[in-house]
């Protein structure tokens, strides 16, 4: 559903460069300690409570016939992954707070491609009966070869087995780097995420919010990834027109930092919310993104500044089936990208899955299309279109074990310059197999 929330009470010199797991987890608390401390402020419940732990085995086999997406010299490379997860939580009449750390290792038969991922978020949610707070801290390590659609536990072979720990609607993956550079980078990324929700009237909600988001690249010669930090302040007015009804306006201002140029934003949207029935939401807000820019001299290019005017859309469309779902989220927008200068982006993913036979067969099909292009026509790194698209099949042989079949589709089409191919495709298919055990929960 579209989360228009409620608050009621029954709503349940050159800069260092710094990579690695232990140097991701000091990043993490260096920009989250505030975060942590409110999170374990609201993990400490007075009230009865519900702790719970699951664990979760999955491991897959894909077979990529131009893994690196190269226009000239495709080459196939057979990955085996093992992905080690644990879901952890507490919950309480008022407190719900859900945890996860997941490891994704994977072993290619081209040894540059080997390497260890991480993903870890802690996320908790404290309901007054007029007030409604949302905190969550993220740590990610992965690397600009990525091709996963959604977060991390959502990679093959990994079905989410805890709902809470779903994606929210506004933090779909952006276009950034993913499949842009030939080499293997690593990438870490540290996100800060506390929202308020407050109920004026029974008709009128106040949401402000504070968005920190740091990433940083491994320092590999050749490349010309920027490390770039983000903070950006929300605010939304939600009122209730009718019963089906809603009116929204929202203002954002952000703050890009990088080597390559630092750029302010702000935005103003309004829309309308729109339920057609108990099982269709639409959500449509139109506006305008206006940004100042400067850009440091680079190779080739001296140093700039200026301002544009973008016109921003953010639609949303929900559709609950009889035995599935249908998600669809168009975007477009201005924002901060790997190369560290500010570009256009416009972005639309789909996502359909349905129950062929119930507890037993069950089918998605993901899709992802972006646009990107710099804001300044001299700078054009990550300028380019991009289709991914994932039919999955999982057959579920019993409470515990699950296989997952399925096959993606990459298309990446940039402009390289005279005599240089524009495109690279790539065809892969996987196979995932997947423990899940019971789930633990002690209550006290």
């Amino acid at each position: 559903m579209i989360r228009r929330a409620s608050a009621s009470a029954d709503t349940a010199g050159p800069r260092p460069r710094a990579f690695g797991w232990a140097a991701g987890l000091r990043r993490v608390a260096r920009a989250a300690l505030p975060g942590l401390a409110v999170l374990l402020a609201f993990a400490s419940p007075t009230d009865a409570a519900e702790y719970f732990v699951r664990p979760i085995i999955s491991a897959g086999l894909d077979y990529d016939d131009n893994r690196r997406l190269d226009p000239v010299n495709p080459k196939t490379v057979t990955s085996q992954r093992y992905f080690p997860t644990l879901l952890f939580g507490v919950r309480t009449p008022a407190v719900n707070t859900s945890g996860i750390a997941r490891a994704e290792i994977i072993e290619a038969d081209d040894d540059e491609l080997d390497r260890t991922n991480g993903f870890m978020r802690l996320k908790t949610t404290y309901t007054t009966p007029r007030d409604l707070w949302d905190v969550a801290v993220e740590w990610r390590q992965d690397s600009t070869l990525g091709t996963s659609i959604l977060d991390p536990e959502e990679a093959v072979g990994q079905p989410l087995a805890d709902e809470s720990l779903a994606p929210d609607v506004d933090e779909r993956p952006d276009a950034d780097v993913r499949d842009l550079v030939r080499q293997e980078v690593q990438r870490t990324k540290v996100k800060f995420r506390p929202t308020l929700t407050h109920v004026l009237t029974p008709r009128l909600n106040l949401e402000l919010g504070y968005r920190f988001s740091s990433t940083t690249f491994e320092d590999v010669p050749g490349t010309t990834l920027e490390d770039s930090t983000v903070h950006t302040m929300l605010g939304e007015l939600a009122y209730q027109l009718t019963p089906i009804d809603t009116l929204i306006g929202r203002g954002k201002y952000a703050h890009f930092d990088s080597d390559a140029s630092v750029f302010d934003q702000g935005s103003a949207l309004g829309g309308l919310g729109h339920s057609f029935s108990e099982t269709f939401d639409v959500e449509l807000l139109l506006g305008a993104t206006y940004t100042t820019f400067k850009e440091e001299a680079s190779a080739g290019n001296p140093a700039n500044s200026g301002d544009d005017t973008t016109f921003a859309v953010y639609l949303t469309v929900e559709k609950e089936l009889r035995t599935g779902s249908v998600a669809a989220f168009f975007q477009r927008d201005v924002g901060g990208g790997g190369f560290g200068v500010a570009r256009r982006g416009t972005q639309l993913d789909v996502l359909w899955d349905t129950i062929i036979v119930p507890d037993r067969w069950f089918f998605s099909l993901a899709g992802e299309a972006f646009k990107t292009d710099s804001i300044e026509e001299a700078n054009s790194s990550d300028d380019r279109t991009y289709v991914q698209i994932v039919p999955r099949l999982r057959w579920q042989f019993s409470r515990q074990l699950a296989l997952d079949i399925s096959y993606r589709y990459r298309l990446n089409n940039q402009d390289r310059g005279p005599g240089t191919p524009d495109n690279a495709e790539s065809n892969a298919g996987i196979i995932g197999l997947v423990f899940s055990f019971d789930r633990h929960a002690i209550s006290r």
